[in-house]
């Protein structure tokens, strides 16, 4: 019995790993649009970067974007070889009730060992962090796009101002 509740216990530890994001996520607070103008924007702003939507874990009713993993190949094939990313996003109310919240990352991905074939299975990835440009790129676009409403960023959007 002692036996089975371990492995009960390790099991249990192996899938609430398996079940979030590794990745930190990052904020960004946007005031004075609707959610679904933020959401377009976000599905707008991956379409046109080739992080295309995945899917199985994409939900426009819940304001999530998930993308399928971009990039790959070995370590020793041409750009981004041996690594791969993808791009989280999800749209919640912010705490004070005074706007929308983005929290998203880019997640990173390589290849574990480098003799691996050509086309590598989802247990060859390992977790390799973020994409920090990626994310620094994000957060500009969206300041951007929605007139400079980002609130954090340095940029906020003033009563009148239009641009």
């Amino acid at each position: 019995m002692h036996r089975l509740t371990s492995l009960f216990g390790l099991l249990f530890l192996w899938m609430s790993g398996c079940a979030g994001y590794g990745a930190e996520l990052r904020e960004f607070r946007v005031e004075n649009h609707s959610a679904e103008d933020i959401f377009a924007e976000v599905v707008r702003y991956a379409g046109t970067r080739g992080f295309g939507a995945d899917p199985t874990e994409t939900d426009r009713t819940r304001r999530l974007y998930v993308s399928t993993w971009r990039g790959g190949g070995l370590p020793i094939m041409g750009r981004d070889g041996g690594r791969r990313v993808r791009f989280f996003a999800k749209i919640v109310p912010t705490n004070d009730g005074s706007g929308w919240q983005i929290n998203y990352c880019f997640e990173q991905q390589r290849i574990g060992e480098a003799g691996r074939d050509l086309d590598p299975e989802d247990d060859d990835w390992e977790a390799a962090g973020q994409d920090v440009a990626k994310e620094r790129d994000f957060q500009y676009w969206m300041a951007y796009t929605l007139r400079g409403s980002g609130v954090g960023t340095g940029v906020e959007k003033k009563a009148g101002n239009d641009r």
